[in-house]
């Protein structure tokens, strides 16, 4: 079977040219710019999400904690040591967690989530259980 010569192969068999591989790589380094800010988004939210939801826990351990000992928790460890259900901080977010007591008055109590990372939001949370959340700094009670 006789072999055809390169002049007459036709464009289907050489391939692509490097004009349209450059296309092709250019649309999949979009797509990929585009996925990774969506992702990130996605777990920025899930961090906040993730705060919020512990700071919401300490509302009914505070509660449990104060029918116990007579005053509130200044500290998350204390609730945990207390035995009101909170069994750990969360570690694998990127916040640092404080709780703080007014001892003079056992009424009151107020916590706050601080990021480690820049681009998160702040937290604050207190007795009420409202969270406040502010992105240029802890809000203040």
């Amino acid at each position: 079977m006789p072999q055809a010569r390169p002049e007459f192969v036709g464009r289907a068999e050489r391939g692509f040219t490097l004009i349209e591989m450059l296309v092709v790589v250019g649309i999949i380094g979009i797509i990929a710019a585009t996925a990774v800010a969506v992702y990130e988004a996605y777990r920025k939210r899930a961090y906040e999400a993730s705060a919020i939801t512990y700071m919401r826990s300490w509302i009914p351990a505070q509660e449990d904690y104060f029918q116990r000992f007579g005053r509130y928790a200044d500290a998350d460890d204390q609730l945990a040591q207390g035995g009101t259900g909170i069994l750990f901080v969360p570690t694998n977010i990127p916040y640092e967690f404080a709780i703080d007591s007014d001892n003079s008055q056992t009424e009151r109590w107020w916590g706050s989530a601080t990021p480690r990372t820049s681009g998160l939001r702040y937290f604050y949370i207190d007795e009420t259980g409202v969270v406040l959340g502010s992105t240029a700094g802890p809000p203040t009670p």
